[in-house]
């Protein structure tokens, strides 16, 4: 069967025929007066690949904690008013969509975004000028079909009109303003119902399908209708109620980007630009920064970051524009390795809460800085210049505290390597507590973001925070992670770390497509397990990873050679990738790796800004085993009667 989304009318009429009072509204001619105006604190918009429009929809949303209620608004263009100016809609792309007033809308949930298995909320906009809401889902064929439990409520339907004729003064942009068609409705968080999605904190992968077709009547239905648009967005829903600090007024902006650069035509790249921060004589808080990556080049830029170089203020550094790997060694750029500012895929801008910022500037610090992008080229294009980059907000009016990051997660080695053909296999990296106790102060930090990374198979990715043995609440979780949307997120409310507590971040991945190892590493085929988490006040501890003891890994692959060849007391990186690529991964071996990969001694990465690590012995350390699990929080569901 075809595995695109269907609605099956027969499903919808016998629910019609079982169902008195379903939810149905008149399309009003214009925005009705509300009693009570409802803000709607975000927004994303559904993309089109269509030139005649400006986007397939637009999703407004606000959440009510206090009552546990999603609010939405949807709105959508219409086809209704066809004039021979607008004859491009008469194309393949809007045949008739809705100028005869009948078609259905729906917006979706599911894991990962496919169409199977997902959960719909399905809009019938019928010829009687009435908008009926369906509370659906999908099964594993994409078949739609409604749910007996009806969770979405409709509020809202209205016409809303166009503004002016044209969209933008581009005498090359044909697309018209056109009228709307606006929705409210909404549904509780968790509908403690097992054909709804649970809406949770971390990525929702929301779907947007639209298509024509009637409104079964006198009893004469289709047998399918498939969706003629189909768009997919990654948002958060959950966000935290934390307010936007405004600006002083003698905040100012600066963008540190590449200039015009030919990115090299490798599937991946990591290019580096050493400049100078303005302002520097006097100390500076960024207090936001935000992407700007050149037009036509947003599948390219992988990620950003720009570090601050750790050298004394009378010490120049080299001014050096080039892939990063190129740098000679010794070559004072090598200190530029305090992050200030980091973005990936997906991300929105940041901005610092009220009580802190990233400090820049001052007599006693250096002024240079150094930006580094990861370009991603698979098909290895040549020729194509970029001058990507991040803008700074920042000021001279400080706030109470200077804001750090850490990293916390894997060190970038092939050492944890990933099996082929597993649906899941979980890495873990451990910030020790002797780590935490030699670089976090005695009061402790206060995390009050975190930005999760992973490459392509990565699934999920959470950091579990213990201390003296006893389970803390997760310091943050997202159990449908993508690597197309990594944004920085504001944690509910800031996480106190004291010294000795250990932050283990763990990522699970997918390798099902896979036919051999996926390796640790740098290229975007490679994995990572990152967690970079935005604390204040700023500490001296800048990196506090780990990975698996080189004895232990010595011995599994001694093991997994079946006893019959001697390995090298110190494996090179080559030797270890040579290791990994030559294993047979049986079902047994990725048992062993796995439960090896959980349970053994780890090399740990406690660094100081330039990659200093702390003094002490890091090599082959235990892991802090926690003796207390966090309790089971009640499933209020299963205490709801029915």
């Amino acid at each position: 069967m075809n595995k695109k989304c269907i609605v099956t009318a027969t499903h919808i009429l016998l629910f019609l025929q079982a169902l008195s009072s379903i939810n149905a509204l008149p399309i009003l001619p214009e925005e009705p007066e509300h009693d009570v105006v409802h803000d709607y604190h975000y927004e994303t918009s559904f993309v089109t690949p269509y030139e005649e429009i400006d986007e397939l929809a637009h999703l407004k949303w606000s959440v009510d904690y206090t009552t546990s209620l999603l609010r939405y608004m949807l709105s959508v263009p219409l086809f209704d008013d066809v004039t021979a100016d607008d004859a491009g809609s008469r194309s393949e792309n809007f045949p008739a969509l809705s100028r005869a007033g009948r078609e259905w809308l729906a917006v979706g949930m599911s894991p990962y975004g496919a169409s199977t298995g997902a959960d719909m909320v399905t809009f019938i906009r019928g010829s009687n000028g009435e908008v009926t809401i369906l509370d659906t889902y999908t099964d594993e064929y994409g078949v739609l079909t409604v749910d007996d439990k009806q969770d979405y409520k409709l509020w809202n339907a209205w016409i809303r009109q166009p503004l002016g004729e044209d969209i933008s003064d581009d005498e090359d942009d044909h697309r018209v303003k056109r009228k709307e068609l606006v929705i409210e409705y909404g549904r509780q968080i968790d509908t403690c119902d097992d054909k709804d999605y649970l809406v949770e904190r971390g990525t929702t992968h929301l779907l947007f399908l639209r298509g024509p077709g009637s409104w079964p009547q006198n009893d004469t239905v289709e047998s399918s209708v498939a969706p003629l648009h189909h768009s997919l967005r990654r948002v958060t829903l959950l966000k935290p109620e934390r307010p936007i600090p405004s600006f002083p007024s003698d905040t100012k902006i600066i963008e540190v980007t590449v200039d015009d650069i030919t990115v090299p035509d490798d599937d991946t790249t990591y290019w580096c630009k050493v400049s100078k921060f303005p302002d520097a004589e006097v100390k500076h808080h960024i207090v936001k920064y935000e992407v700007e990556v050149t037009e036509g080049n947003e599948d390219l830029v992988h990620h950003i970051e720009v570090y601050h170089c750790d050298v004394d203020p009378d010490v120049e550094v080299s001014l050096y524009q080039g892939p990063c790997d190129d740098r000679p060694a010794g070559s004072s750029s090598l200190a530029c390795s305090q992050v200030i500012g980091a973005w990936a895929m997906g991300a929105e801008a940041f901005v610092y809460p009220e009580e802190a910022g990233i400090a820049i500037g001052g007599p006693t610090t250096s002024s240079y800085i150094m930006i580094e992008i990861h370009y991603n080229n698979p098909a290895r294009k040549a020729g194509i210049v970029d001058s990507s980059g991040l803008r700074f907000y920042y000021t001279p009016t400080l706030r109470p505290f200077d804001a750090g990051i850490i990293e916390l997660g894997l060190v970038y080695t092939p050492k944890l390597s990933i099996p082929p053909e597993m649906d899941e296999f979980i890495l873990t990296g451990h910030c020790l507590p002797r780590c935490t106790g030699k670089g976090l102060p005695r009061r402790g930090i206060k995390a009050f973001a975190s930005q999760l990374h992973t490459h392509l198979t990565g699934t999920a990715v959470w950091t579990k925070h213990v201390r003296d043995g006893i389970e803390q609440p997760e310091l943050n979780r997202d159990d449908h992670f993508s690597s197309d949307f990594q944004e920085i997120r504001m944690l509910p409310k800031p996480v106190h770390i004291l010294p000795g507590d250990t932050l283990v971040t763990s990522c699970r991945y997918d390798t099902s497509d896979k036919d051999n190892v996926t390796m640790g590493g740098f290229s975007i085929t490679d994995e990572m397990c990152v967690n970079y988490v935005h604390y204040y006040p700023r500490s001296p501890l800048e990196v506090c990873k780990s990975t698996i003891s080189k004895r232990i890994l010595r011995n599994f692959f001694y093991w997994a050679n079946g006893h019959e060849e001697d390995v090298a007391d110190d494996l090179s990186d080559e030797e270890i990738i040579d290791g990994f690529q030559r294993l047979e991964w049986t079902g047994e071996t990725k048992k062993v790796w796995q439960e090896i990969v959980h349970q053994t001694n780890v090399d740990m990465d406690c660094f100081r800004p330039a990659g200093v690590p702390f003094t002490g012995k890091w090599n082959d350390m235990e892991r802090e085993e926690i003796r207390t699990h966090l309790p089971q929080i009640s499933d209020e569901c299963s205490t709801t009667d029915d």
